[in-house]
């Protein structure tokens, strides 16, 4: 009898287990596994060496109180819109 109770006890924990981390629980394990796979993704970002700016001629872009350089002349007004209070879609 006590067997059959802790064994209950125990199916009971790992259901609850299951119901409240089970999602969570296997994209940890999904993500362990593949960074064992792949390698490259065990890298360490570094600091760029060479950072040169670009002089290229670009256009000055305003949206939202920032102002920005982009280094593309072909960018269509008619097609790019605000969408909201802080999204736009600009397309080149």
């Amino acid at each position: 009898m006590r067997v059959l109770v802790g064994l209950g006890i125990v199916v009971i924990a790992c259901a609850a287990y299951a119901w409240f981390f089970g999602i969570r629980t296997f994209y940890v394990w999904e993500t362990r596994r593949a960074a064992l796979k792949e390698p490259f993704l065990w890298t360490t970002p570094i600091q760029i060496s060479d950072l040169p700016l670009s002089q290229a001629p670009g256009q000055k872009l305003s949206y939202f109180g920032y102002e920005f350089e982009v280094p593309w002349e072909d960018i269509a007004r008619e097609k790019s819109r605000v969408l909201g209070p802080n999204m736009a879609i600009i397309v080149f």
